[in-house]
């Protein structure tokens, strides 16, 4: 009887250290955005906007601190396509546009795997 409660000990404890491993293609499901703002800006009378063609990487190190890609480009095409839909027309820097925008990510990857009983 002892060996029968052992066995079904021992494959309890092997099947509860066998967990399935995250999709790493889920880790970025999920972005948290943040803006910064005058709240006592009067948005609705600018009509001119620029944006830098890059994406800064806060916290980044080396070449990694400007991001050029493709995901940069993705972003900053997002941001306007939305400016465009909200108006505001794209300028070059040189004609003082009445805002200026700059793209920054935070890009951070953690993936934790715990095993029970190690």
């Amino acid at each position: 009887m002892k060996k029968i409660i052992y066995v079904l000990a021992a494959v309890a404890i092997g099947f509860a250290s066998c967990q399935k491993q995250p999709d790493y293609n889920q880790l970025s499901s999920a972005f948290v955005v943040s803006t910064n703002l005058d709240k006592t800006a009067t948005f609705s009378s600018y009509k001119t906007y620029y944006i830098a063609d890059t994406v800064i990487n806060l916290g980044g190190t080396g070449n990694d601190t400007v991001l050029t890609d493709n995901s940069a480009l993705q972003l900053i095409n997002a941001v306007k396509t939305n400016m465009a839909a909200r108006g505001y027309t794209l300028v070059s820097r040189l004609l003082k546009p009445d805002l200026g925008l700059r793209v920054g990510v935070v890009k951070t990857v953690n993936v934790n795997v715990y095993y029970p009983g190690w």
